[in-house]
Protein backbone atom coordinates (compact mmCIF):
# COMPACT_ATOMS: atom_id res chain seq x y z
CA UNK A 1 0.00 0.00 0.00
CA UNK A 2 1.03 3.65 -0.64
CA UNK A 3 1.04 6.18 2.06
CA UNK A 4 2.32 9.53 2.56
CA UNK A 5 2.59 10.72 6.02
CA UNK A 6 2.79 14.60 7.21
CA UNK A 7 4.51 15.21 10.01
CA UNK A 8 7.53 13.29 11.31
CA UNK A 9 7.61 13.94 15.02
CA UNK A 10 7.68 11.80 17.52
CA UNK A 11 4.15 9.82 16.31
CA UNK A 12 4.93 10.39 12.58
CA UNK A 13 8.55 8.57 13.00
CA UNK A 14 6.89 5.77 15.24
CA UNK A 15 4.04 5.66 11.95
CA UNK A 16 6.60 5.47 9.78
CA UNK A 17 8.16 2.72 11.61
CA UNK A 18 5.75 0.42 11.77
CA UNK A 19 4.08 0.60 8.55
CA UNK A 20 7.32 0.29 6.87
CA UNK A 21 8.28 -3.22 8.98
CA UNK A 22 4.86 -4.32 7.42
CA UNK A 23 6.15 -3.93 4.11
CA UNK A 24 4.57 -0.78 2.86
CA UNK A 25 5.55 1.84 1.01
CA UNK A 26 5.61 5.04 2.53
CA UNK A 27 6.95 8.55 1.35
CA UNK A 28 7.96 11.18 5.06
CA UNK A 29 6.95 14.52 4.60
CA UNK A 30 8.46 17.38 6.70
CA UNK A 31 9.75 20.90 6.66
CA UNK A 32 12.96 20.16 8.75
CA UNK A 33 15.76 18.48 6.48
CA UNK A 34 17.33 16.97 9.37
CA UNK A 35 14.65 14.88 9.94
CA UNK A 36 13.99 14.01 6.64
CA UNK A 37 17.27 12.88 6.56
CA UNK A 38 17.26 10.84 9.63
CA UNK A 39 14.45 9.26 8.61
CA UNK A 40 15.52 7.77 5.25
CA UNK A 41 18.88 7.11 6.77
CA UNK A 42 16.81 4.74 9.20
CA UNK A 43 14.06 3.28 7.18
CA UNK A 44 13.49 1.84 3.61
CA UNK A 45 11.39 5.16 2.72
CA UNK A 46 11.47 8.30 0.18
CA UNK A 47 11.65 11.68 2.26
CA UNK A 48 10.03 15.07 0.67
CA UNK A 49 11.38 17.75 2.42
CA UNK A 50 8.46 20.67 2.06
CA UNK A 51 4.84 21.97 4.02
CA UNK A 52 2.75 19.77 4.28
CA UNK A 53 -0.52 22.10 2.64
CA UNK A 54 1.72 23.34 -0.13
CA UNK A 55 0.40 21.51 -3.64
CA UNK A 56 3.99 21.44 -5.09
CA UNK A 57 5.10 19.54 -2.47
CA UNK A 58 2.42 17.46 -1.63
CA UNK A 59 2.70 16.78 -5.83
CA UNK A 60 6.31 15.58 -5.10
CA UNK A 61 5.41 12.99 -2.82
CA UNK A 62 3.07 11.40 -5.65
CA UNK A 63 -0.45 12.04 -3.35
CA UNK A 64 -2.43 11.31 -6.23
CA UNK A 65 -0.86 7.61 -6.36
CA UNK A 66 -1.65 7.08 -2.33
CA UNK A 67 -4.05 4.81 -1.09
CA UNK A 68 -3.97 6.65 2.33
CA UNK A 69 -2.99 9.92 3.54
CA UNK A 70 -2.14 10.95 7.43
CA UNK A 71 -1.11 13.87 8.87
CA UNK A 72 0.34 13.95 12.33
CA UNK A 73 1.56 17.48 12.93
CA UNK A 74 1.46 19.68 15.73
CA UNK A 75 -1.33 21.42 14.57
CA UNK A 76 -4.83 20.68 14.02
CA UNK A 77 -5.29 22.76 11.63
CA UNK A 78 -2.70 22.34 9.69
CA UNK A 79 -4.04 18.81 9.94
CA UNK A 80 -6.79 19.43 8.05
CA UNK A 81 -5.86 21.54 5.62
CA UNK A 82 -3.10 19.13 4.66
CA UNK A 83 -5.63 16.23 4.38
CA UNK A 84 -8.35 18.76 2.49
CA UNK A 85 -5.25 19.28 -0.02
CA UNK A 86 -4.91 15.95 -0.59
CA UNK A 87 -8.37 14.50 -1.00
CA UNK A 88 -8.61 17.35 -4.14
CA UNK A 89 -5.75 15.98 -5.83
CA UNK A 90 -7.01 12.73 -5.91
Amino acid sequence: MRIVIVGCGNIGTTIVGNLVAEGHDVIAVDENPNIITEITNTYDTMGVCGNGVDCETLSEAEVEKAELFISVTGSDEFNMLSCFLAKRMG
